[in-house]
């Protein structure tokens, strides 16, 4: 299934086409997929080559809005609980992806919205961080929290969290009562718990 969803992608000729392919792969790697499950779609789609079939992508089509959100939301999803990709999208030229698409789409509110949780679901990794801060990664996001300020659940929350992440580690941030780092899919849990908290409060 994941290769099937891979090489559409790499045989697909037209933004539509793309677009079809690209949403299918966000599907097939959606977090809210069983933890076991999920992790091994997700696991599946780079194995098959998913993964540089994205960044070439947009690469390509650096001038497309919806793929280029597609990509960020792509993966957003694959970074999610998996340290070593983390990594992996770094050493293939994510974070510059990304942040290009940012810059490139500063007034497209859905793409920088999936684009900041991309960012904050790398920064999990300290390496990684470390290559983030060096590309600029904080004033890209300030630009885009600025461009955005009425966008309080989506640009602002997420633009809060991965700032934070920059300049804090998060492993100095979210700890148990031992000093051990608490596992990534607890994290999103409880910002995920923060996230309807912050929305009840704008009612």
């Amino acid at each position: 299934m994941a290769t099937k969803r891979v090489r559409a992608l790499e045989r697909a000729g037209t933004p539509e086409q793309i677009e079809k392919a690209l949403r299918k792969i966000v599907s097939h790697t959606n977090i809210e997929l069983d933890s076991i499950f999920g992790i091994e779609y997700r696991n599946e789609i780079v194995h098959a080559g998913g993964l540089k079939a994205i960044l070439r992508t947009m690469r390509e089509h650096h001038n497309s809005v919806t793929i280029q959100d597609l990509s960020c939301q792509a993966l957003s999803n694959l970074a999610f609980e998996n340290d070593k990709m983390r990594v992996v999208v770094a050493q293939l030229g994510g974070i510059s992806a990304i942040l290009k698409a940012m810059s490139n789409h500063q007034q497209d509110e859905n793409l920088q919205w999936h684009a900041i949780q991309a960012l904050w679901r790398l920064t999990f990794n300290d390496w990684v961080r470390d290559r983030m801060a060096k590309k600029g990664s904080a004033d890209v996001i300030r630009q885009s929290m600025a461009a955005h300020p009425s966008s309080k659940e989506n640009v602002q929350f997420w633009g809060e969290l991965a700032l934070k992440h920059l300049e804090e580690p998060p492993s100095e941030i979210f700890l148990d009562h031992e000093g051990c780092e608490v596992p990534d899919w607890l994290i999103d849990f409880a910002m995920a718990i923060l996230l309807l908290v912050f929305f009840l409060s704008l009612y």
